[in-house]
């Protein structure tokens, strides 16, 4: 996550901003394998769900488009308000607001 951030704050100008997605913290609570389909045809399967440690939960998202499969296997850390600051801050950027009800996507600024 710090070289993320570290990353972030390189490459945005002094009066830019970064979007950052995260899952949305009630995620965590109900994580499970799960398959949908999209208007489009696409299947999306979250699968191999495991909580190998305290706020973290680890999953392999897999999308189906025809012949075509691509996976992403990942781990998220869940990340309160508070933590979340923390962690902009310690990379010199600031909180500016979450976009989005759930909090699953924020804005973030130069310190």
């Amino acid at each position: 996550m710090r070289a993320f951030l570290a990353a972030c704050l390189r490459h945005v100008a002094d009066d830019g901003s970064v979007i950052i997605q995260q899952q949305a913290p009630g995620w965590f609570a109900i994580a499970a394998d799960a398959e949908r389909r999209t208007e489009d045809g696409i299947i999306v399967r979250v699968r191999d769900v495991s909580r190998p440690g305290r706020d973290l939960v680890s999953a392999t998202m897999e999308y189906v488009d025809g012949d075509r499969i691509w996976t992403h296997s990942f781990t998220a850390r869940r990340l309160d308000d508070a933590a979340m600051a923390e962690a902009l801050e310690g990379s010199g950027l600031r909180l500016d607001r979450y976009l989005t009800e759930d909090r699953s996507w924020l804005r973030a600024v130069p310190a």
